[in-house]
């Protein structure tokens, strides 16, 4: 018995034993194991840059398995919206990417497409707010490259609810006693400054509420960087400056601590550098970001056309930030995200940074495709399931091949002559004159028309008047210099004369706009979409005053079912003609998007593109179906009937502005804008302001403007307040009225029956009188005689008894402009302009040349020439400001009563888009010092 009893001991100790055993074999393998693992990640390989392999091949690879969701997101608002919204499907994986990349430090390019999420500090917010909710109260440390300084602005406008923050601040709280088993990762001291928003309960208003910056600390490096400065003043400043705008009697107390503002220290900090560091300066902020004790975790690089066409070396300034950061890393290498919006983009990208891993050692980039239908911050209302895309064909018709094909010619003539690159080029000033030009909806007396107005810079009419263009085409072949191919250029030259000369009256892309306008006979709804205000304008005069439409038809006629729509309202649009035929009048990144997802278009819907447009596209779209297939399928026969239709041909004219799928830029700027040597001696106690993007701009210091400044009390609801010029400060940010968004809100105003004036009508007799006088002298030195035979006369007789000024004088379509007064002699006076020369000088010779005597000629110029141009440039202006009001502060569009909310909305978001960091101030008189 006792036998057995030893015999039962022995055997439980032997089992005891080998247990024992087995443990720590176990150890010892999982030291084994880490050791190796460590001396692999210590010793890591690199290549000898001259036997680097060739890039891999095209390969992609899927999404990496989104990171465990434990909690939801809080619910987010639009600024004074109580519909709460959402992170569309493809925002939701650039977000899930965001946190994996962070985790696992692992690289990535995501091509996003059809549309691509612009606002790139969203992804930071979202994310690191996930981490929190999950517990995890250190969060994710991110940068972000390249930036601006308005980086930030639109996470002023987007709020938590409270309610749901407290929830989640109360879960994750720490009281020092107890563990709380929730928390992943504390931060104790991080409690204090969260529940700084309980205060907001007692206030009662649902509409207060912190917006994404007062929870989330940030820093810009700005365009010279002196260092990563606090941020604390910064935070819950939004939450702040609403309360104390509503007047809430309720104390509101910001506790945001030293950790929470510090750069070094704080948690869930978004760094963003600006594009525009030079290469040292940007080393120096990657080495700083690098020495703090919290290191950053993730890096998000973000490619956009857009950016891609400010940046024309952008390949290589992301290789040159990925060696920055791995050199200041070292072990502890960030993970990086770079957003594309083009596979080949990303291609290129990718073995361009390729070279930089085989360099550095560093891991290579994964290629993913991102399935992505909502653009710009890419937050919906409601998150509802993608619906199936339905199988639509297209119908692509190009409208400016001819000019293409004498682009084309020029451009290899230019390559025989060693003249392809853009530099200083007079042929590349030629290509870009005839890709403008063939680019519009009208023609060039439309144009002309309706830049006569002196709100446009005289740089931009002079850049589609005819005479100035043949002028300048005729002086650009004469100073060309060629070495062969003469006669092939010369004949190049004559096709361009022939073809401005149709376009005078009118473009192909006009004339083709006009067939498809004779649709709207039948009984189906034209609508013509347009993504620029300023394309609807001028394409809306050539129609209303076309008299060549086929059968006898009037657009009086056409009217009524002929619809000229902006991008933004199609959905609306077709809700009220869901039958109409649709026409797509340029190309552009937004119609993609809507070609491509859209289930509301009808199939066969028309498409107006210009030849490279559509050249880009197809390279695009090729790429697309060739190496991400899967991602697309449902958009393949979408893809395809776009592809059926573009020729083949290359795409790229190295003399013209880097290849895209945008329409030409048709460089209209307004005359408050542009600054020339008159302007300075006329104003010589306004301030030269110099902005952010390279502008510079002269203001008086009492005249008033507006910056973009939501932290302050004294700000509209939408974060814009009013100074005098007087009081701006470097850094300022300054909102600008560009030609584009003064048209927008040109045309919402007469939509809706509201109209500012310019009070000019005082100088309407004298301003008649001189035009009268002036047509019936030229007619009686020079009768007879044609009137561009009139202009050679006057401006050679005129030359000859003033040789002094020969050199500078103005061209002969300048000098046109001042006698072609008979067309204007009957014209309201909202349409006159003093057609006279700029200078006192000019106006005297001019003057006495036509047959007026000094007397006549003083007293027109002191009475008549220059207070009426001083008049309207002040009336003009004083409508820019009244425009400018009515736009930053829009409780005055609001009491008009007759304007959509919707409309308002989509207004002053695109003004927040122009506002531009102050960066010199000159006062007047130090101008001159």
């Amino acid at each position: 018995m006792r036998y057995g009893q030893d015999f039962d001991k022995l055997e439980a100790a032997r089992e005891d034993q080998l247990e024992q055993k087995k443990k720590l074999l176990e150890k010892m393998f999982s030291k084994s194991k880490k050791k190796k693992a460590k001396q692999q990640k210590k010793i890591k390989p690199k290549l000898p840059n001259n036997t680097l392999g060739p890039p891999p091949k095209p390969r992609t690879t899927a999404l990496p398995t989104p990171l465990e969701r434990k909690a939801n997101l809080p619910m987010l608002f639009r600024e004074d919206d109580d519909q709460s919204i959402y992170p569309s499907d493809g925002l939701g994986e650039l977000v899930e990417l965001y946190r994996y990349a962070s985790e696992h430090r692992s690289r990535h390019i995501a091509m996003c497409w059809p549309a691509v999420p612009t606002q790139i500090g969203l992804i930071h917010a979202l994310a690191t707010m996930q981490s929190q909710t999950n517990g995890d109260k250190i969060g994710i440390r991110g940068a972000l490259f390249p930036c601006k300084s308005n980086v930030f602005h639109v996470l002023n406008h987007l709020g938590w609810d409270t309610n749901n923050l407290l929830e989640i601040f109360r879960r994750n709280a720490e009281d020092g006693i107890n563990s709380n088993t929730w928390i992943t990762r504390g931060h104790r001291s991080k409690d204090p400054f969260l529940f700084s928003v309980s205060a907001l309960e007692n206030i009662g208003d649902p509409k207060i509420y912190p917006a994404l910056t007062d929870l989330l600390p940030h820093f810009y490096s700005g365009a010279s960087y002196n260092g990563w400065g606090d941020c604390s003043h910064r935070l819950l400043g939004n939450v702040l400056a609403r309360i104390r705008r509503r007047n809430v009697s309720q104390a509101f107390r910001k506790t945001a601590g030293e950790i929470m503002g510090c750069p070094a220290t704080a948690p869930d900090a978004l760094f963003a550098i600006d594009g525009r560091l030079p290469d040292s300066q940007l080393k120096r902020a990657v080495v700083d970001l690098y020495a703090f004790d919290i290191q950053p975790d993730v890096v998000l690089i973000s490619w956009p056309l857009k950016s891609r066409l400010e940046y024309p070396n952008w390949k290589a300034m992301t290789a040159k930030l990925v060696m920055s950061l791995d050199q200041a890393a070292g072990e502890n290498r960030p993970g990086i995200i770079c957003i594309t919006d083009d596979p080949r983009a990303g291609f290129g990208l990718r073995d361009k940074l390729y070279d930089t891993a085989c360099r550095s050692g560093s891991m290579p980039f994964e290629l993913h495709a991102v399935a992505s239908r909502v653009s710009g911050d890419s937050l919906v209302v409601e998150q509802s399931p993608i619906e199936a895309t339905l199988p639509l064909s297209f119908d692509l018709q190009l409208v400016d091949s001819d000019a293409d094909r004498l682009c084309r010619d020029i451009y290899r003539v230019a390559k025989n002559n060693g003249l392809d690159t853009p530099d200083n080029n007079p042929l590349a000033d030629i290509i870009g004159l005839v890709s403008r030009v063939s680019s519009l909806p009208c023609g060039l007396r439309d144009m002309n028309e309706l830049l006569q107005d002196g709100v446009i810079s005289e740089q931009s009419a002079r850049l589609y008047r005819w005479l100035d263009i043949k002028a300048d085409v005729q002086q650009r072949f004469k100073t060309t210099p060629l070495n062969t191919d003469a006669s092939k250029l010369h004949q190049a030259f004559d096709h361009i004369f022939e073809l401005m000369g149709r376009a005078h009256e009118a473009t192909n892309f006009a004339l083709r706009l006009a067939a498809i306008a004779t649709h709207a006979a039948g009984p189906k709804h034209v609508l013509l979409v347009f993504e620029s205000e300023f394309r609807r304008l001028l394409a809306r005069r050539f129609l209303s005053r076309y008299g060549e439409y086929p059968k006898g038809l009037h657009f009086e006629q056409l009217s009524p079912r002929l619809h000229f729509i902006m991008i933004q309202d199609l959905e609306n649009a077709l809700k009220r003609q869901p039958k109409a035929h649709v026409v797509f009048v340029g190309l552009s990144k937004e119609a993609t998007k809507i070609v491509m997802c859209s289930n509301d278009i009808p199939d066969r819907t028309t498409i107006l593109s210009t030849h490279r447009s559509a050249l880009f596209l197809r390279g695009s779209l090729q790429a697309i179906l060739e190496h991400f297939g899967d991602t697309f399928r449902p958009l393949e026969k979408r893809i395809e009937s776009l592809i059926d239709q573009t020729p083949d041909g290359s795409e790229t004219i190295a003399l013209m502005p880097q290849s895209c799928i945008k329409m030409p830029d048709l460089r209209i700027e307004l005359s408050d804008d542009v600054i020339d040597d008159q302007d300075l001696s006329d104003r010589p106690n306004a301030w030269l302001i110099q902005l952010d993007d390279g502008r510079k701009l002269l203001r008086l210091p009492q005249q008033r403007v507006f910056i973009y400044d939501p932290l302050s009390e004294g700000s509209s609801g939408h974060g814009f307040r009013e100074r005098e010029v007087s009081d701006l400060k470097v850094g300022d940010q300054l909102f600008v009225m560009s030609a584009e968004l003064r048209f927008e809100l040109e045309e919402l105003l007469l939509r809706n029956d509201i109209h500012l004036r310019i009070d000019d009508e005082i100088f309407e007799n004298q301003l008649r009188a001189y035009h009268k006088i002036a047509s019936e002298l030229l007619n009686e030195k020079f009768p007879g005689l044609r009137l561009s035979e009139q202009v050679r006369a006057l401006r050679s007789q005129t030359l000859a008894e003033y040789p002094q000024y020969a050199e500078n004088y103005p061209q002969l379509a300048a000098m046109r402009a001042w006698i072609n007064l008979r067309d204007y002699l009957d014209r309201p006076i909202e349409e006159l302009r003093p057609f006279a020369p700029a200078r006192e000088a000019y106006f005297k010779a001019f003057a006495l040349t036509l047959g007026m005597d000094e007397t006549q000629a003083a007293v027109f110029w002191s009475r008549v020439i220059q207070p009426f141009r001083f008049a309207r440039r002040s009336g003009g202006k004083r409508l820019s400001d009244g425009y400018t009001i009515l736009l930053l502060e829009p409780e005055h569009l609001m009491s008009l009563g007759r304007i959509a909310r919707r409309e308002i909305e989509y207004l002053t978001i695109h003004a927040r888009e122009h506002t531009f960091a102050v960066e010199v101030i000159q006062k007047g008189q130090r101008r001159n010092d």
